[in-house]
């Protein structure tokens, strides 16, 4: 097997596909045989895979219920989801898995307005009793708030496992570190930091039932690269135009392929043809031959959804949203940015198509 074959295999389910090709084969190696979902087979449910996370589906129905969170501070948007993963087989084909994302909130908040809203504590104090800082994005105050925002917004809804969408430290690759990254990424490590808290409370409490949520993170560019294809984002490019004697005569356009880079309207491009037609697939009918023998190597998903999420799919999927939309959505903020709600959405239904590519394989 090529050192490409190898990179392929672990980009379909999920993994990172860098390094020599010893460093490869023992990645794929392990990571067929971690289980990322549960899967039901017949009548029963149970995880293919001899290491990983334990069975968290506990409900009649063999459903897990997924958290995907897009992280942001103005323009957090998370997904909730009771997914089921399927394994069954015919006389003709061999076992083949397909996927349902039963979507039961799928949101985009204003974190500190929102935690605000939903918090009835006094305003945290410095240590010689004073107020805390006015700034929202003081240490001391997005702590509060990312605590408000686990225990008051996030896992009332009960999730089995939660999924939160990996930070990195530049953008667009500039050398720079902007200002609001900083505070994402505070606000990410603080979110991490008070789960370990609450897991590690969880298991030494008696009375604790039910167990504590999975909590993993992902690669935003890996989701996109596995959903859209990157080769097939175009790209302009701006070059100067030189004259006779070697001056600037004025620019010209080329389109240029995007290495590795998936753009923002593509991937809200996606969601809406996945849940704009009468059957909501992510293999939609009438699509190019060349975009339907790319999704023969993705295991089919379908969606429904709650009616509070149902809202949130007619606004993004309304012709009218791309102007001003007219369909209230569940969101605070800038109800025209759908970028977010795209991005949490392709999260949750990633983690389920790579289990079934897992499993395939």
């Amino acid at each position: 097997i090529t050192i490409a074959e190898l990179k392929a295999l672990l980009a379909r389910i999920g993994s990172p596909a860098n390094g020599t090709r010893p460093v490869l084969q023992a990645r794929l190696a392990q990571d067929l045989k971690t289980p990322r979902l549960p899967i039901s087979i017949g009548n029963t449910t149970s995880t293919l895979g001899s290491e990983g996370i334990s069975d968290p589906s506990r409900k009649d129905n063999g459903t897990t219920r997924l958290l995907s969170v897009d992280m942001g501070i103005k323009n957090l948007a998370f997904c909730v989801a009771d997914v089921k993963l399927e394994l069954k087989s015919t006389t003709k084909k061999p076992a083949s898995p397909k996927g349902h994302m039963s979507t039961i909130a799928w949101r985009r908040i204003d974190v500190a307005w929102e935690t605000a809203q939903k918090s009835s504590d006094p305003a945290p104090k410095d240590s010689d009793g004073e107020d805390a800082p006015d700034d929202p994005f003081h240490p001391r105050n997005l702590a509060a708030t990312a605590y408000a925002l686990l225990t008051r917004i996030l896992l009332p809804y009960e999730p089995d496992i939660i999924l939160i969408e990996r930070q990195r430290y530049r953008s667009g690759g500039g050398a720079a570190i902007q200002e609001w990254t900083v505070r994402v990424n505070m606000l990410e490590g603080m979110l991490w930091a008070i789960l370990e808290s609450l897991r590690q409370t969880a298991s030494h409490s008696k009375s604790t039932k039910k167990e504590f949520p999975s909590v993993f993170d992902v690669s935003p560019a890996r989701v996109g690269a596995f959903w859209v294809d990157p080769e097939k984002v175009p790209r302009v490019r701006t070059k100067a135009v030189l004259g006779a004697e070697g001056e600037v005569i004025g620019t010209e356009e080329t389109s240029v392929l995007a290495r590795g880079k998936v753009k923002k309207p593509q991937k809200v491009k996606l969601v809406r043809s996945w849940l704009s037609g009468p059957n909501f697939s992510s293999h939609p009918s009438g699509g190019s031959k060349e975009e339907t023998q790319r999704l023969e190597s993705i295991i089919p998903l379908t969606f429904s959804f709650s009616e509070e999420a149902e809202a949130t799919r007619l606004t993004l999927c309304s012709p009218a949203s791309r102007a001003k939309p007219k369909t209230k959505i569940p969101v605070s903020g800038n109800p025209r940015k759908f970028d977010d709600l795209a991005d949490c959405f392709l999260q949750a239904a990633a983690w389920v198509a790579w289990e079934g590519a897992r499993v395939k394989i």
